[in-house]
């Protein structure tokens, strides 16, 4: 797919943007009525800049609402990066509205054009808190679950304030550490990368931090090229309407980049196009014939694996897909 389709379809998206950001204000206001909740939290990401300096925030805090840091005191961590929420009353019109577009901002910063140049998502979701639970304290708490102590020591910031990795590492808890990662969170809303909105919740408030098993690290260190490998994916096919298939994808993905790391794969670029392949190809497709002896030859000559699939022509990957659907019946 050329440029030019991309422009014509960030052209189309722009000009369907509120009507969908509309509709999802309507969602989210639904979701906060459920639960009898009237005030809410908008997530901001300040690593490429303060509010105060971003067009895009112009007047959600003209009523007086202001910015509550997040602690993550971390070495990498300047004060001055540390995500923000922005406290809102949506029973106001003003309140109300800065949801909408912020919904429209957050939509925005998932179009092709903006995830090619890196720019990342200011938005980080919506969430509101248990009852009982202040505003500063609850911040405080999400802030510790973002420092993390991997296998091999020291302190790792974990980006859950990002929806590209919290989308990913959710997957990966169990019921106990996604209460502990909320904390006093009731529910927190985030966009997933289709542009749908997604829900987390937990049944109770929770005083536990999160804290990552020895065994899920291998995961964590996998996201950036699931994400890679997804964002390609959806480049390349114009899919908006199935709720469930972009849960998939990341299933998919995933498992393929548990084998990849397993044959062998340790290159961010490699592994990205292994998962890649396993979404455009096939699920299994490194189970072909072909492409074991293909991987067996990469661990031999200790070759990328971007460069050993070279030989394989648009011919052979038909190939391969048709023989694995047989194969599986997929």
């Amino acid at each position: 797919m050329g440029d030019e389709m991309f422009d014509l379809m960030e052209h189309d998206e722009e000009n369907l943007m509120p009507m969908h950001a509309l509709a999802l204000s309507d969602e989210f206001h639904r979701g906060l009525a459920e639960v009898g909740n009237t005030r809410c939290c908008l997530m901001y990401d300040q690593t490429t800049g303060p509010p105060a300096d971003d067009k895009m925030t112009a007047g959600w805090t003209q009523e007086g609402g202001s910015w509550i840091e997040v602690p993550v005191r971390h070495p990498q961590m300047d004060r001055s990066m540390w995500p923000l929420w922005l406290p809102i009353d949506v029973q106001t019109a003003h309140g109300s509205h800065t949801i909408q577009t912020s919904l429209a901002a957050s939509l925005s910063e998932l179009r092709p054009g903006a995830l090619r140049s890196g720019a990342g998502r200011r938005i980080g979701g919506w969430l509101c808190l248990h009852d009982e639970q202040s505003i500063q304290q609850a911040a405080t708490q999400f802030g510790l679950s973002m420092l993390q102590r991997p296998p091999q020591g020291g302190t790792v910031l974990l980006r859950l304030y990002d929806p590209a990795v919290l989308w990913i590492v959710w997957m990966l808890l169990d019921e106990q550490q996604q209460a502990a990662l909320l904390g006093s969170i009731r529910q927190y809303w985030f966009l997933n990368p289709l542009g749908q909105l997604c829900k987390l919740g937990a049944k109770s408030a929770s005083k536990d931090t999160l804290r990552l098993r020895n065994d899920q690290w291998r995961d964590v260190m996998l996201i950036q090229p699931l994400n890679q490998a997804l964002r390609v994916w959806l480049d390349e096919n114009a899919v908006r309407s199935d709720p469930q298939l972009v849960d998939a994808l990341r299933s998919t993905a995933m498992e393929a980049l548990r084998r990849g790391v397993a044959h062998g794969l340790s290159d961010y670029m490699d592994l990205a196009a292994f998962a890649g392949h396993a979404l455009s190809i096939h699920s299994h497709f490194d189970e072909h014939p072909a492409v074991q002896e293909l991987l067996r030859r990469r661990s031999v000559d200790d070759e990328h694996y971007t460069s050993a699939i070279e030989v394989l022509t648009s011919a052979d990957w038909q190939k391969i897909s048709s023989d694995q659907r047989h194969v599986h019946r997929t």
